[in-house]
């Protein structure tokens, strides 16, 4: 997801200036004109050049031909767009800000202070509602990094907000229920009508309204009545805890989400309770947050209301893509049964298909239903014995060396290394020194950083525990490194590409040898527009034979360096090419996937030792996966989803492609606003602990769907440029996301700080996730 885009900086011009680099989602082009983003790219591209010149011609065209446009579309809106379809309605207002915003940030670099700050201060006036797109995948307010570079030109750290921001109830409370129901698990049959199981038509009639409100209790439906009769309803009113505190009236409508992460759970079960949001939207924040008051069985039957009476229903998430709130609901019951086994029930035979449901296309999906129904654990149930793998037949296996995937009669999948199982115990692995930056040119290659000039390999060798946390290296503090460290955790495995910067074999030689964790090696396949000599943009085509050929020469010499190296595992094409970046993998995902398909042919021929895999984003296009790319032996995708695991992905990838399946990225920051660093450590160590039990309870021969074969933990240390400022640890919440305080923080995704960064890139504080990945890895 978002977390690769770094060590570009010898393909990306446009990414070598001083502040942020982004860049514009096209507009349509006219025959006549050029489109506004189509200067905004230009803009950009000679501002990275610093041609003075020519940056402030392409700006002031745009400007010129778009300002009224922009204006009209400015005076139009009344709150700051969400979701990309409503910012790119505004694109020329996008564009113009943009344009001026290049233009000050030009005045910046000739010093030219007073010019750059007029320019900054009208954008803040007269642009609030303008966003441009961030190419690491989130949109940023341009009236907002105006103010920010005034801030600093004006020498101010940060500037009083002119409003006081929107405040939500923060006592810390737990749900008391007024009607918890009669009963825990509702037998539904009771009730109503269910038609048409496993079909498109299904639907539960309801026969006996009342009946059924009494059994689920306030909050779930149909009882959308009891929650205002409950005395803490009336309560929370009269102490006004049930209102976000300066809100702007056009926000009112949104006041319930400020309730998600709010400690007050009392007050943000009744606001969700009765939110002004489809039915299954309302009921699945109604039953997240009596999940956090730690009532379960409640929280289960909220969930479950979902799958029976609005299994079809959706939301949309941050970057405008549809999020399937029943397939949601059943994985989330899952979770919580696995979790509290003492309940002593199941949810059998409950599926929710969703056909067509791989792309961003609302209107031609069909929702096929299973509720399934709950039913007791048995005793010789949870006593059943895993099957000997010496007595099952080989169903396929791919790779012929040392390293193979196997899928037996069973229809379970696993990676076998030297005829044994192996299971994926991996993290993303980039020391990066304080201070440094893609952006800026100024990152460095951590296989060969030296900064000491003792000879030695910094990071691997030479870091140290800063175990009591006062950033200093005490006497008791020796050098360990973190290959050490990293096999002490447990870690097998990292991932590594072999663009743009040289790769190492000396010293991953060592780290199999010394240390015995191997490597997956990965080539871009055009992403970002590495290795198809594409520039960036419109970046990597995937039906231009030229590109196809650079990409396929790249990964040939990859494979044949390679290919003899005792670390390698496996090969790895590209890194979530189907979110686009420069590349068009999102707009012809068909091609690009049948190019991924020959490529993996290619590999096969020069190194048939060795399996192939992808690493997709998400489940983005999965059919057309299934369907175009039968030669990737192993599916690979980035996944951030919550922490509850990784919901429907293995069936789905089971049923559309039948492949064995590995996450490439998933994780969690270790902050959160308002949280104490011990508080966002644990709340780290649970996200990443849940996520890696549906990672093991996938695994061949357990009760999922038998094709997990691990996962590589993003990532080993936190990476402090991820905000454009490499020599400030970062807390701005960049995207929105299912992380403890509802943002993602890129800069504290580590299993391990950096302390205060002076000692970097040497010191180490171990966090909570370390000690229990440790514990669980061993």
């Amino acid at each position: 997801m978002k977390a690769i885009i770094r060590l570009l900086r010898y393909y990306v011009l446009a990414l070598i200036i001083t502040s942020p680099t982004y860049y514009l989602l096209p507009t349509t082009y006219s025959e006549d004109k050029p489109s506004s983003s189509e200067l905004i790219i230009k803009s950009w591209e000679v501002h990275g050049k610093r041609d003075i010149e020519a940056t402030f011609k392409y700006t002031q065209e745009c400007i010129d031909l778009y300002k009224d446009e922009a204006d009209r579309q400015e005076a139009s809106l009344r709150v700051l767009p969400k979701g990309r379809s409503e910012i790119e309605a505004v694109q020329v207002l996008n564009d113009v800000a943009t344009a001026h915003f290049i233009q000050a940030e030009s005045y910046m670099r000739q010093e030219k202070k007073e010019e750059a700050k007029k320019i900054f201060k009208m954008i803040v006036e007269k642009y609030p509602y303008a966003q441009a797109w961030d190419p690491r995948g989130w949109y940023w307010v341009i009236a907002k990094a105006a103010q920010e570079s005034i801030d600093k030109l004006e020498g101010r750290t940060a500037t009083a907000p002119v409003k006081p921001p929107p405040e939500v109830s923060q006592l810390a409370t737990k749900v008391v229920l007024y009607d918890p129901g009669k009963e825990d698990f509702v037998d539904y049959e009771k009730y109503g009508v269910f038609e048409n199981t496993g079909t498109k038509d299904y639907k539960y009639t309801v026969k006996d309204q009342e009946g059924l409100i009494a059994a689920v209790g306030e909050g779930i439906y149909p009882n959308t009545g009891s929650v205002r009769w409950d005395p803490e309803f009336k309560k929370a009113q009269q102490e006004k805890r049930l209102t976000v505190k300066n809100l702007e009236p056009e926000q009112k409508r949104l006041e319930h989400w400020y309730f998600v992460h709010s400690p007050d759970l009392e007050a943000a079960f009744l606001k969700w309770a009765t939110a002004p949001e489809p039915q299954g939207v309302r009921l699945f924040y109604t039953a997240l947050i009596l999940e956090k008051s730690g009532l379960i069985k409640h929280a289960l039957k909220c969930y479950y209301a979902i799958v029976v009476h609005f299994p079809g229903s959706y939301g949309k998430t941050y970057w405008d893509t549809p999020w399937y709130v029943g397939q949601a609901a059943i994985a989330k019951i899952n979770f919580l049964l696995r979790k509290n086994p003492q309940i002593g029930y199941k949810l059998q035979d409950a599926d929710i298909k969703i056909i067509n449901g791989y792309d961003n296309d609302l209107s031609n999906d069909i929702v096929i239903t299973n509720p399934g129904r709950f039913v007791k654990v048995g005793i010789l149930e949870k006593l059943k014995p895993k099957p000997n793998t010496d007595l099952l037949s080989i169903k396929k296996r791919s790779g012929k060396g040392r390293v193979r995937v196997i899928q037996y009669e069973t229809g379970d999948w696993q990676l076998m290394v030297d005829n044994k199982p192996y299971i994926i115990k991996g993290i993303t692995y980039a020391p990066t020194k304080v201070g440094e930056s893609p952006d800026d040119g100024t990152m460095t290659n951590w296989m060969y950083d030296d900064f000491n000039q003792n000879g030695k390999i910094d990071g691997p060798y030479e870091a140290f525990v800063d175990k009591n946390k006062n950033n200093l290296q005490d006497s008791n503090e020796p050098a360990v490194g973190d290959f050490k460290l990293m096999k002490d955790m447990g870690i097998n495995t990292i991932r590594v590409y072999h663009q743009p910067f040289e790769v190492s074999k000396e010293l991953l030689r060592d780290l199999y040898e010394t240390y015995g964790i191997r490597v997956i090696m990965g080539d871009f396949l055009g992403k970002y527009a590495l290795g198809s000599g594409a520039p960036w943009n419109p970046g990597t085509d995937y039906n231009n034979e030229e590109h196809k050929k650079n990409m396929l020469d790249s990964v040939t010499k990859m494979v044949e360096e390679f290919k003899d190296e005792p670390y390698i595992l496996f090969w790895l094409l590209g890194n979530e090419n189907v979110y686009g970046v420069a590349c068009n993998a999102d707009k012809d995902p068909d091609t690009f996937f049948k190019f991924a398909n020959e490529v993996a042919k290619q590999i096969k021929l020069l190194d048939p030792q060795h399996p192939v895999a992808i690493c997709s984003g998400d489940i983005l296009y999965l059919d057309k996966f299934g369907k175009d790319a039968p030669d990737i032996d192993i599916f690979g995708t980035n996944a951030y989803r919550g922490d509850y695991g990784f919901g429907f992905l293995w069936r789905q990838v089971k049923n559309e492609a039948d492949r064995p399946v590995f996450i490439t990225e998933f994780g969690c920051p270790a902050f959160a606003e308002g949280k104490s660093d011990e508080e966002t450590e644990a709340l780290q160590a649970e996200y990443l602990q849940n996520s890696w039990e549906d990672i093991e309870n996938n695994m061949a021969f357990n009760t999922g769907a038998g094709n997990s074969l691990g996962g590589v933990v993003f990532e080993w240390l936190d990476e402090w440029w991820k905000a454009y400022e490499p020599g400030k640890h970062d807390t701005k919440g960049l995207w929105i996301g299912p992380f403890p305080d509802g943002f993602m923080h890129e800069e504290w995704l580590g299993t391990c700080g950096q302390g205060d960064g002076k000692l970097s890139p040497f010191l180490r504080q171990l966090r909570k996730s370390y000690y229990m990945y440790k514990e669980i890895w061993k």
